[in-house]
């Protein structure tokens, strides 16, 4: 394999709109547009092509779909890499991609790709699996967080990190309550200084997320984030103290069309908080103890200074 022109580790799910098939190639499906490569055409015209073609879809599900189009034509490559995770057999399938984009006609496009390996899911983190599943709304993105997990399963690129890989093994839910007890309440003391909007900032951009900070006068929300700024914006509202409904409704009021959510709180969720939380769309709420376990997920791509407020060592246990 030619590693000068890997460029990108491509995640996809299997959907009726892009699917690995027996033959080794990769295949979307879309009817109207014809071929997805016009000369000259640049994304602002081909989402108007997709918008004339398409005049029913809008939202998240037009964003979705011109996002997976455009990549799949304009922005994959010839060696670049995919990594597919089959839910059916428990199975995390490695390949190359070895063709261009062709057109075959029949709203069908395709794509050659080389299969390297099959490796069983628990070859991998739980945090590297979850990356590669529904993690994205778009079947077909980037792998950012934890790429050296199946660059290394290749042979490409260095070994993740140990102290990587043994914090990325924790489960989602902490189970030791002292450990979770600790981050806390680390957490709970710098946030009296500082406010936790800066270090929930720096936990979303450990997990992979750019994140823009706005203006300490807004009352809705604190910050936005994306992975990619072709996918749906995530509006973060952080609880300095108890989360309240008005909270939840700070984000509905600030949310457009195909925008998710998140609340933050270092407490408890109550049952109205929840309530609310569960009656809006694309809405989500993280209370205590989930913001403690992606802490400990994500430690070693924390800041320094982050580390260093909730000093943690990798401890090693022999494995059978």
């Amino acid at each position: 394999m030619n590693t000068a022109n890997i460029r990108t580790l491509w995640s996809i799910y299997h959907t009726d709109a892009i699917f690995p098939t027996e033959d080794g190639s990769l295949v979307v499906k879309c009817p109207r547009l014809g071929s997805l490569l016009v000369q000259g055409e640049d994304k602002a015209a081909f989402r108007a092509r997709f918008e004339a073609a398409f005049p029913e879809r809008a939202g998240l599900d037009k964003t979705v779909a011109v996002s997976l189009l455009y990549r799949f034509a304009r922005e994959m490559r010839r060696g670049d890499l995919i990594v597919y995770r089959s839910y059916a057999d428990a199975q995390v399938r490695l390949g190359e991609v070895t063709g261009d984009y062709a057109y075959l006609g029949d709203g069908e496009h395709r794509r050659d790709v080389t299969w390297r390996k099959t490796l069983p899911q628990s070859r991998f983190s739980a945090a590297a699996l979850r990356e590669i599943g529904y993690s994205s709304p778009a079947p077909l993105f980037p792998v950012k967080c934890h790429a050296d997990e199946f660059l290394d399963a290749l042979g490409l690129g260095r070994a993740a990190r140990p102290a990587a890989r043994a914090s990325s093994a924790a489960p989602a839910h902490v189970t030791d309550p002292l450990l979770e007890r600790f981050v806390l309440d680390e957490l709970g003391r710098y946030s009296a200084y500082h406010g936790f909007k800066e270090f929930a900032a720096g936990l979303l951009q450990a997990m992979g997320y750019r994140v823009t900070l706005l203006a300490s006068a807004r009352d809705d929300i604190d910050m936005i984030a994306h992975r990619d700024p072709l996918l749906p914006r995530v509006l973060v509202k952080v609880a300095e103290g108890e989360a309240r409904v008005s909270d939840v409704q700070a984000l509905r009021r600030a949310q457009e069309q195909g925008d998710y959510g998140v609340l933050l709180s270092l407490s408890g969720l109550s049952g109205d908080v929840r309530a609310a939380l569960d009656a809006a769309p694309n809405l989500r709420g993280v209370d205590g103890r989930e913001l403690a376990a992606l802490t400990l997920e994500y430690y070693p791509s924390l800041h320094e200074r982050y580390r260093r407020l909730i000093p943690l060592k990798s401890v090693y246990v022999p494995v059978a």
